[in-house]
């Protein structure tokens, strides 16, 4: 999943869907260390998206408050804003974890920034505290198939986290002014997707046949069972 150039915009995001509720369907995946299949389960009704959370990204014992607030995701300690998304960013997703699995908790975001054309891309990064400062720890380039949502959790297992997301199947807005429509559309072709940390980047396990999913969020398993996914989405 390097790097594309960022340009100063404001743009209101619109990220909540609508939908009737009597044309909702629950789709529940289980997953080993190969693949994951579609079990029967339910959804917990939470809407998928991060607003916001706590955890200790400077290993200092305190948790630091995590917010996605108009399109930007900013840390807050002790009340104060430490950090926040550059102004280029359009961000649509978190995820707070260790996703790259060096033993530090970090924040995993999904965002949109303009490329060299101008044309908006979607692509992830890992943003955490080191050394006394806060730093992207880890650009990945932009995404061929747009990141809608995201989640972190053992899915497989293992024990270590993994990067669920559900993309997009067709191609991007062509205009940041257009990402907020294009984000929140309610049947937007998608699939689900799980991918592993490999090192330097993600890899991808497994995707799911293509529907139309929302609302990604990881079931926690009983007695030390991994977590499943489940996402809300149309009847085929």
């Amino acid at each position: 999943m390097a790097a594309a150039g960022a340009a100063s915009v404001g743009v209101a995001v619109g990220l909540i869907p609508t939908r009737s509720a009597s044309t909702n369907v629950v789709h529940i995946f289980a997953c080993d260390a190969d693949t994951c299949r579609q079990v029967d389960g339910r959804h917990s009704g939470a809407a998928g998206r991060f607003t916001s959370g706590e955890i200790d990204l400077t290993g200092d014992g305190i948790p630091e408050v995590v917010q996605l607030e108009d399109a930007a995701l900013v840390v807050l300690e002790s009340g104060d804003v430490v950090w926040r998304s550059e102004p280029g960013w359009v961000v649509v997703d978190a995820a707070l974890g260790d996703p790259n699995q060096d033993g530090r908790y970090e924040a995993l975001l999904a965002f949109w920034r303009n490329d060299a054309t101008g044309v908006p891309r979607s692509q992830p990064f890992i943003i955490g505290y080191r050394w006394g400062l806060w730093r992207t720890l880890w650009g990945g380039s932009p995404v061929t198939d747009p990141i809608l949502e995201l989640a972190l959790g053992d899915v497989d297992g293992d024990r270590a986290e993994d990067l669920v997301v559900i993309e997009a199947t067709n191609a991007g807005p062509q205009r940041m002014e257009d990402i907020g429509a294009y984000v929140g559309i309610a049947d937007r072709p998608s699939t689900v997707a799980v991918w592993r940390w490999h090192g330097w980047g993600f890899s991808r396990i497994w995707r799911s046949p293509v529907g139309v999913y929302r609302d990604l969020v990881l079931l926690p398993g009983k007695d030390g069972a991994p977590a499943t996914i489940a996402v809300i989405g149309l009847p085929e």
